[in-house]
């Protein structure tokens, strides 16, 4: 008898940071967990439009990260909407495996021009592409 096991079902969680974080992501294929020591943690969103004003939205395979590591619903007690987060506790590591897609909103991102980083999108797409990330201009 063989034994299949689920996996769970997560479906696309979405990530929003700027242009340094995105830089620093991919260098280091790493997302990192912020806040303080007790409330230390990376937030996901599952819609895609929770954030409006985000400069860069990174799209994750939240099945594939579910299969390696904990995600939970999160929402803090103070809000009173009807607004969800899921969350994990710790730093992920070899996340470009993880990364389905980014957007780069384009009118946002003008704002972050130049940048110590990326001075110009041609730079950006060439580092986008050279890291083998898909992207899309928003």
């Amino acid at each position: 008898m063989k034994i299949i096991e689920e996996s769970k079902q997560v479906g696309i969680l979405y990530h929003c940071t700027d242009v340094r974080g995105l830089y620093n992501i991919i260098n280091s294929n790493k997302l990192k967990a912020t806040g303080n020591n007790r409330d230390k943690a990376i937030s996901f969103s599952r819609s895609k439009d929770a954030k409006s004003n985000c400069v860069v939205r990174i799209y994750i395979d939240g099945d594939k990260l579910s299969n390696n590591i904990k995600i939970y619903p999160y929402q803090d007690p103070d809000w009173d909407r009807d607004e969800y987060e899921e969350r994990v506790d710790n730093d992920i590591s070899n996340i470009k495996k993880y990364i389905l897609r980014v957007d780069l909103n384009s009118e946002l991102i003008l704002d972050e021009f130049p940048t110590p980083y990326l001075n110009n999108y041609d730079s950006l797409e060439l580092f986008l592409d050279k890291n083998n990330i898909n992207y899309k201009l928003i």
